[in-house]
């Protein structure tokens, strides 16, 4: 199987436990270990167009045959398999250095008039695709029993701490995309994949079920944006993270990113900068997931 991406996280886990920042781990039978033993991440956003390029690769421990990672998402996102290029790329630029956005209505949403309540399915499949070795499905739900209905139809059952982690993103009306992983290895490395989707303000899922919760994860994220960006978590907690490492994104390293993310340059900010942050104080009681907003006028960036 091939690598892995995303805003950059990096985690290590026990093979144990299952555990991800804005991922849940379902496996066909509950009670078979699946764990999450590497994670990275790649966040590359346009302010102009404010379009967010989220590449997320994963690597997993299982003793299933059968599992799916699900990632949320603010808007339907457009998925395909990338490379291990875009990650090498980052990683080989980076120097060592010392309010939620309020979702706007989906125009696709048809409510009826005289009560203001969703009339379409209460599950929706947006779209089915296969990213490389994965099978991706992005669903929304109106609601969390129709989801978790809809998941044991499809041979999933969650626990009270997951469907806790689904429901906040449903009642935020995001998209889920879940995607399929079918192995007869006990390591599996899966395919690099690219969500591109519209947001309002840089965003990384991250928060997770309370009994995927593994202790001592290290988070790497790697932001790519013109503007000076600072870290939040529920819109307005300033984020741990650290920066340890920044570099200007030259042409010639535009290219070469776009070209990794099969994109154009346009689609790459231009005079946009690479930061790469640490955040090894994370906890299980994180609220909400992480957003990056510009740093007010006046405040010194550190």
């Amino acid at each position: 199987m091939k690598g892995k991406g995303r805003v950059v996280i990096g985690s290590v886990i026990a093979l144990t436990s299952s555990a991800s920042f804005g991922t849940m781990i379902l496996s066909m039978t509950p009670r078979t270990q699946v764990g999450l033993v590497a994670q990275c991440n790649i966040a590359v956003w346009d302010p102009e167009t404010k379009v967010e390029h989220l590449i997320q690769s994963s690597a997993f421990m299982s003793q299933a045959k059968r599992f799916e990672f699900l990632v949320p998402t603010p808007t339907l996102p457009r998925v395909r398999e990338v490379g291990d290029a875009p990650i090498n790329l980052m990683t080989g630029l980076i120097i060592p250095a010392r309010s939620v956005p309020i979702a706007k209505p989906d125009p696709e949403d048809e409510l009826d008039p005289n009560f203001g309540v969703l009339i379409r399915p209460k599950v929706e499949v947006k779209q089915v695709t296969f990213v490389g070795n994965l099978k991706a499905t992005t669903i929304r739900a109106s609601d969390i029993l129709a989801l978790t209905d809809w998941m044991s139809k499809n041979g999933y059952k969650a626990s009270q701490s997951q469907n806790e982690w689904l429901e906040k993103y449903v009642q935020k009306r995001w998209f889920i995309t879940a995607f399929q992983v079918n192995s007869d290895s006990q390591a599996i490395k899966t395919s690099s994949v690219r969500l591109s989707f519209k947001t309002e303000a840089p965003c990384v899922p991250y928060t997770s079920p309370r009994d995927n919760w593994v202790q001592g994860i290290k988070q790497e994220v790697f932001l790519v944006t013109p503007k000076a960006m600072q870290g939040t978590t529920t819109g307005k907690a300033l984020w741990n993270g650290k920066l340890t490492g920044h570099k200007f994104l030259s042409r010639d390293a535009t290219t070469n990113l776009a070209k990794s993310l099969g994109l154009t340059n346009k689609d790459i900010p231009s005079q946009s900068w690479v930061n790469r942050y640490i955040d090894e104080s994370a906890t299980d009681s994180i609220a909400d997931d992480l957003y990056f907003f510009p740093i007010p006028k006046g405040i010194k960036k550190h």
